[in-house]
């Protein structure tokens, strides 16, 4: 993937480079009488801000460092004409050389691009301080967290691992560290395929101890599921709130009211003078709605 995006990478260069070209020559054979008339062309983005300063350009990473420095030798050793599938070429034997250099190599690489985006992290905030203040970015807002309601729900919990993944994950790092292979995803499928091995060769009785723990998880994981489910679930709402919900948008639309505490000011006077008989409606909701909470949170407690 690494080796066709920096071969796409390259050939939009070299048709930039053929269209600055091109544009030089056009510069020139225009006369200094119709380069001085006003006509519309196209502005294209530049990396200088508004105050003048020009912005830095972000750092290349450790690969693309290495891929600099031999991408030039390794195309000149192809002896072919210049073409798009040589660039490709090129690309991909420069990948490799790249996944077969050895590790404290590539740490060379690495330090060198970590410099690079420190410097350039630095030139960056000099930038930010040297803004005007109006013109600066407003800091996001450190609020706490709101409580869980209906709008932010309590999240489920995780998955409980089976038996063969807590033993995975206690055997991970170890046989990747006996394994002498570059990052990639065959190195992976290798990881878990020699674990697989492992697991089939352990004794019933080394099993039984992971299936253990793995129960326990279960067990944990659905009491945390039915709690979980048990706050999620909507409170029976009052008949002054029934009410007042049914009223609220009536009540602002006819008064042409902006605020909402005035309003519900309105709404309560509203409930306070209603008579039995016209408030008896709003009870029998309520009710219905303390035996629809009654039935839901049976739900949540009984044994699934």
């Amino acid at each position: 993937m690494i080796d066709v995006c920096f071969a796409i990478m390259l050939k939009l260069q070299s048709i930039a480079l053929r269209r600055s070209s091109w544009t030089k020559i056009v510069e020139v054979a225009i006369s200094p009488h119709q380069q001085s008339c006003s006509c519309s062309t196209r502005t294209t983005k530049s990396r200088h801000s508004e105050s003048g300063v020009t912005k830095p350009r972000r750092p290349l990473n450790a690969y693309f460092l290495f891929s600099k420095e031999r991408l030039g030798t390794v195309t000149d050793s192809l002896n072919e004409k210049p073409s798009f599938e040589r660039s490709l070429k090129a690309s991909r034997l420069v990948g490799e050389e790249w996944r077969a250099l050895s590790a404290t190599k590539k740490l060379e690489y690495k330090e060198e691009a970590s410099a690079a985006l420190l410097q350039y992290a630095e030139e960056i905030e000099k930038l930010e301080e040297a803004k005007p203040a109006e013109a600066k970015k407003p800091a996001r807002s450190t609020r706490a967290v709101k409580p869980a309601t209906r709008k932010n729900r309590v999240a489920e919990p995780k998955k409980p691992m089976n038996a063969f993944m807590l033993y995975f994950k206690e055997r991970h790092g170890y046989i990747l560290d006996g394994l002498d292979e570059a990052p990639s995803r065959k190195r992976g499928q290798n990881v878990v395929r020699l674990a697989s091995e492992e697991w089939n060769a352990l004794p019933a009785a080394k099993k039984e101890t992971y299936k253990q723990r793995a129960a326990v998880l279960r067990s944990q994981c659905a009491i945390e599921t039915s709690s979980v489910e048990l706050a999620n679930i909507k409170k029976p709402r009052s008949p002054a709130a029934i009410f007042l919900k049914e009223r609220f948008h009536q009540v602002k639309s006819q008064h042409n009211l902006t605020s909402a505490p005035e309003v519900m000011k309105l709404v309560k006077q509203e409930w306070r003078s209603l008579s039995t008989r016209d408030a008896a409606p709003y009870y029998m909701k309520a009710k219905v709605d303390v035996e629809r909470y009654k039935k839901e949170k049976k739900a949540s407690l009984s044994p699934k």
